[in-house]
């Protein structure tokens, strides 16, 4: 197969078409690239996006080894992840991924295909703590107000004093900076 066959180009959303096809395999091009687990060993997934100067994602792919309940929801992902944004992408929930294989939240290939994305989109984003970003933790969708409200309402001061409290940190584990952040910023304004 052509490499341009698999960069898995999205037709544009306002013209009715065929649903694009998306093939496991590397993706040329990529500029953003989450991996969770292990490809050499297993199990593990890698999902590739290629994201334009607009923060457009314009092509997906993935890759999997030792986890084919993945297969069918990375798929699924990555057909939705097509021609969106990279903040329409950051607010994909851990739930979001798994309904996309009718998996439940706590299956470790919706845990695993999460964190890939989340990793994939990091380099294209800041810690939502330092833009004002609603919701935090995209996991347990828990918004900047909640995990505020419980950081000054119970004195907290650490991660594990947050993870008392509510699921944030839990998940994938990649709103940590982002809630250390509104830490820092909590005693900054008790000093």
């Amino acid at each position: 197969m052509a490499d341009s066959e698999r960069t898995h180009e999205r037709p544009d959303r306002g013209r009715a078409g065929p649903r694009p096809r998306v093939e496991e395999g590397p993706l040329p091009g990529a500029n953003a690239i989450g991996e969770s687990g292990s490809l050499d060993s297993g199990p593990g997934v890698r999902l590739s996006l290629r994201v334009d100067l607009e923060r457009r994602i314009l092509s997906a792919g993935f890759e999997v080894r030792g986890i084919d309940a993945a297969r069918p929801v990375l798929a699924e992902l990555c057909r939705v992840l097509l021609g969106a944004t990279v903040d329409d992408a950051e607010r994909t929930t851990l739930r979001a991924v798994a309904r996309l294989g009718a998996l439940d939240e706590g299956d470790p290939a919706a845990r695993q295909i999460h964190f890939a994305l989340r990793g994939a989109l990091r380099s294209w984003t800041t810690p939502a703590a330092e833009r004002g970003s609603e919701v935090i933790c995209a996991c347990f969708a828990l918004e900047r107000a909640q995990i505020m409200t419980a950081i000054h309402e119970h004195g907290l001061r650490t991660i594990d004093d947050v993870r008392e409290h509510m699921p944030a940190t839990r998940g994938c584990g990649t709103c940590r900076p982002d809630i250390e952040c509104l830490l820092k910023l909590s005693a900054e304004e008790s000093d």
